[in-house]
């Protein structure tokens, strides 16, 4: 499947979904995740979840909210 026709499917995916009267954040998480899920081999997986992690623990990003 190309990447324009990916691009297509998620882009329906999230309209419908914002459509149903989910939240808009809510709704782009949950299409994003299950398009993760879909199209990405699981090593990738792993490297986005090591990744957001990692962005969270920053020292940097923790003192905003203090």
């Amino acid at each position: 499947m190309s990447v324009a026709a990916i691009g297509f499917l998620y882009a329906g995916a999230t309209l419908s979904v914002m459509l149903a009267g989910i939240p808009i954040a809510f709704a782009l998480g949950f299409v994003a995740l299950a398009f993760m899920f879909l199209f990405m081999p699981g090593s990738s997986l792993d490297t986005v979840a090591q990744n957001v992690y990692e962005e969270m623990a920053s020292i940097t990003l923790l003192s905003i909210p203090l």
